[in-house]
């Protein structure tokens, strides 16, 4: 059975929601500069819909990636939701437009800024949630509280191969930081043949 197959109660409530289809069972949408996706998955014994949220300008984006508070599957239980059998495809799909409309909306709702995204990711729970928080940051304009985010990704020794992008993302001048940024997010729509998204 194809992913697709759990997304088709769904697609009204997606579309009514700024949700485009990128990719079979994956949708997403472009609000406020931030990247937003939802995706269907699952086998018998274990179906789900998964939600993120990233800035847009985030260096080489992909689309499934993301960040604790920000990302995550519902339901959180594996094998919540099943399918008993073949007949009962059409209440497995219904489930998940409740799961999407009822739980994941309002949380994608929340960090459908770059301010709320920015305040959703943890950085107690995962030091390098720095990263993104530091481009949330630049794309507001708040140059210098990106730089101090990207500072502490610096610092972290397991970044180690990062180090130079990032450093000269930091050391570029404010003019140059807004250019680079803006060309940051027309390579991700460029390379994840985003421009059919509306942006809200």
């Amino acid at each position: 059975m194809k992913q697709e197959v759990w997304a088709e109660k769904s697609i009204d409530v997606l579309h009514d929601n700024g949700y485009r289809k990128i990719k079979g069972h994956r949708f997403a949408r472009l609000i406020n500069g931030v990247f937003q996706a939802v995706s269907f998955h699952g086998r018998k014994k274990d179906i789900y819909v998964w939600r993120n949220a990233l800035p847009l300008s985030l260096p080489d984006l992909w689309p499934p990636m993301g960040w604790k508070n920000a990302a995550g599957r519902l339901p959180v239980e594996e094998g919540k939701i099943s399918l008993e059998s073949e007949d009962a495809v059409g209440a497995v799909q219904t489930l998940l437009r409740d799961v999407f409309t009822e739980r994941i909306m309002p949380i994608q709702d929340a960090t459908s800024s770059l301010q709320g995204l920015h305040d959703t990711l943890d950085e107690e729970f995962l030091p390098y949630a720095a990263f993104p928080k530091a481009f949330c940051m630049f794309q507001r304009g708040e140059l210098e509280v990106g730089r101090d985010h990207l500072r502490k990704v610096i610092e972290d020794p397991l970044r180690e191969l990062q180090r130079p992008m990032l450093e000269e993302l930091v050391s570029l001048a404010d003019g140059d930081l807004r250019t680079a940024i803006d060309d940051l997010i027309e390579a991700n729509i460029r390379k994840n043949r985003l421009s059919k998204l509306d942006r809200l």
